[in-house]
């Protein structure tokens, strides 16, 4: 027999292909046949699209193609365990499967295909998830996994719950009650979810575009795609037993639970940093496998795969281009600075192909208040922007990797200021409050409608950091709760590879790991969260990377502090799928979008572009016109 001959594809008519897996026994030979479709929007073709794992391509499997099966065609040794469970024994299967129904060995048919596989999925009538065979007693953990997903509803926007019938039972949606997992249980759960589909970056494009009928399906059981992420959020949600060590388990959660809610919550960057720690062969792909989950409003970003050119390249050409698209600075609060960084890599480029990065600081505050990207390209790795300085560090004590809770707690007294409990701070307000804050980036629940119910109180957190300042021996004797738990969980996972920063201005934050004394923090226009910057011999600046600095979080640099009755806080808007900041008129109760700075005659005064937001208000741009007339010291950064 001869090996398969891949017709080519017209692009113009929008071909794909699709294979037909032939009926027979589990045991019988894989035989199947391969033909070209037009893939249309409104009228698209019969297919299901196999989302799962290559494996390895050593040890390939040769399979029938036909009619009339005089050839045959390699596959991995994993779809060949695969195609026998998919197979049905009374009727032909339809799938997509890309390592066969794209030419592998064509170099532009692949980079073509790559770009139309967010279609592919999202068109076809349903994606079946391949995890593997039973193993590690999976058959019974997924019967438990549906079982829980018919007793709740959950409200990913909040991540919340809610009985899902007048006959459900209520215990499983109260947070404040244990999980009745045995310790085995808890083990099969986690051995499930680490499973190698969850750690694979195609997939996550592959099952997000979905819809909401995918199924999962391991070995001979299966379970809805929607059942299996609603129990991800209630596991994540609620306690275990305290005698079952769950810090692996939650660990995946927490990865799946993020991964699972691109649609809602990240952006362009957010989603590359979020996907930084799944495999994939080529390092390109990290900006290429995540194109398709890019939210409406950037969509149309002119990137167009191309596998000939260096990860660099792709790189710098993403960011650029999202730049152009979007007129933000915000690709650029991806960037850290390492010691180990590539040299042709310009430290305004994020490098995606490092996976050992900082959580990322999204939705903590808007730093550059309404402003867009004033920036431009000058060639030869330059890119200039307009910002302003707003501090200059005076020490920077790096976070002691501690996860443990007693290394968390060890940590918070050996960083918190010298007379936290009674100082107030710079920026107004005391310095307790600053210092809870900013430890976890000031991820409050009591900042957040409707309420995020995951994160932690600001009167409890403020509290518990205050009794284990005062009292050393405060573990010793008392056991940590659920509440001071979740504290200490938000403040390993934003403190962990990043430093405790002092200003000369009095300021204190979280800055990259590598910021020393005499850095800058800077606030770019079009970009929300501060920089860090480091200025070399040749008055240029290097991006060290972004940060979190109390009082510099909600466009203090740019218009002032805000007014003492007010109070910055971020609304979900169901309409757009996006958070938005807005202010708390403390003294009515009131919360509006506009921000109370702004006068009336900015409007007239600023002939910038406006933006609307979710309540109608219209408001005015913020240029470096229009801040130089309010008297800020605009200034242009070199950025190499």
């Amino acid at each position: 027999m001869a090996p398969y001959q891949y017709p080519p594809l017209n692009e113009n008519l929008n071909e794909i292909r699709v294979l037909e897996l032939q009926t027979g026994d589990f045991s019988a030979d894989l035989r199947v046949s391969i033909r070209k479709v037009t893939l249309t929007p409104d009228t698209p073709p019969f297919y299901e699209a196999l989302s799962y794992v290559w494996g390895t391509t050593d040890n390939k499997i040769d399979i029938k193609v036909g009619p009339p099966e005089n050839d045959t065609l390699a596959i991995t040794q994993n779809l060949a365990i695969a195609l026998p469970y998919l197979r049905y024994k009374d009727r032909v299967r339809t799938f997509w499967i890309d390592a066969i129904c794209i030419n592998q060995d064509d170099v532009d048919e692949r980079s073509r295909q790559v770009k139309r596989m967010g279609d592919i999925y999202r068109f076809a009538d349903r994606v079946v998830v391949w995890l593997g065979p039973e193993d590690d007693d999976s058959g019974h953990v997924l019967k438990i996994l549906s079982q829980l997903s018919s007793e709740i509803k959950v409200d990913y926007a909040s991540r919340t719950m809610s009985p899902a019938s007048s006959d459900s039972d209520p215990t499983w949606r109260d947070t404040r009650s244990l999980l009745p997992f045995s310790s085995d249980e808890v083990q099969s759960v986690e051995s499930l979810l680490n499973r190698p589909w969850f750690s694979r970056l195609w997939v996550w494009q592959e099952i997000l575009l979905s819809g909401n009928n995918a199924i999962v399906v391991c070995g001979s059981c299966t379970i809805l795609w929607q059942s299996l992420r609603q129990t991800i959020v209630c596991l994540n949600s609620k306690r275990f037993s305290p005698s079952i060590d769950t810090s692996q388990l939650q660990a995946r959660l927490i990865y799946i639970l993020n991964m699972s809610s691109f649609d809602i919550y990240a952006s362009f960057g957010g989603i590359i940093w979020r996907t930084a720690a799944c495999k994939c062969s080529d390092p390109k792909d990290r900006v290429y496998a995540v194109l398709s989950l890019l939210r409406k409003w950037e969509k149309d970003i002119n990137i167009e795969p191309d596998y000939t050119k260096t990860t660099a390249q792709v790189y710098q050409d993403a960011v650029l281009q999202h730049i152009k698209h979007s007129r933000t600075l915000e690709m650029l609060a991806f960037c850290e600075l390492k010691n180990d960084r590539p040299a042709e890599m310009p430290t305004w480029v994020p490098n995606w192909a490092a996976i050992d990065s900082a959580q990322p600081l999204e939705h903590q505050g808007s730093a550059c208040s309404y402003s867009s990207a004033n920036a431009q390209y000058k060639g030869r790795g330059v890119l200039s922007a307009a910002g302003v300085v707003a501090a200059t560090v005076l020490s920077a004590e790096e976070y002691i990797s501690q996860k443990k809770k007693e290394g968390v707690v060890d940590e918070i007294r050996r960083l918190a200021p010298r007379n936290v409990e009674h100082s107030s701070y710079v920026a107004g307000g005391s310095l307790i409050d600053a210092f809870c804050s900013i430890m976890c980036v000031n991820l409050f629940s009591d900042l957040t409608r409707p309420r995020q119910e995951g994160f932690p109180q600001l009167d409890e957190s403020r509290e518990f950091v205050l009794a284990i300042l005062q009292a050393k021996d405060w573990l010793s004797r008392t056991a940590i709760g659920s509440t001071q738990s979740r504290y200490l969980d938000y403040v390993w996972a934003f403190c962990n590879k990043r430093s405790f920063i002092m200003t000369e201005e009095g300021y204190i934050g979280l800055a990259p790991k590598l910021t020393k004394p005499g850095d800058q923090v800077c606030i770019l226009l079009g970009c929300t969260r501060p920089l860090v910057l480091r200025q070399t011999s040749g008055l240029q600046y290097q991006v060290v990377g972004e940060c979190y600095v109390h009082g510099l979080m909600n466009g203090e640099a740019f218009l002032g502090s805000l007014p003492d009755n007010y109070q910055a806080r971020f609304l979900y808007d169901q309409g757009s799928n996006g958070w938005y900041r807005a202010f708390l008129d403390k003294e009515t109760g009131n919360t509006q979008y506009q921000d109370p700075r702004m006068e009336a005659g900015d409007q007239i005064v600023n002939q910038g572009r406006s933006m609307i937001l979710p309540d109608g208000t219209i408001v005015p741009e913020v240029t470096s016109e229009f801040l130089k007339r309010r008297g800020v010291n605009v200034q242009t950064f070199d950025l190499i």
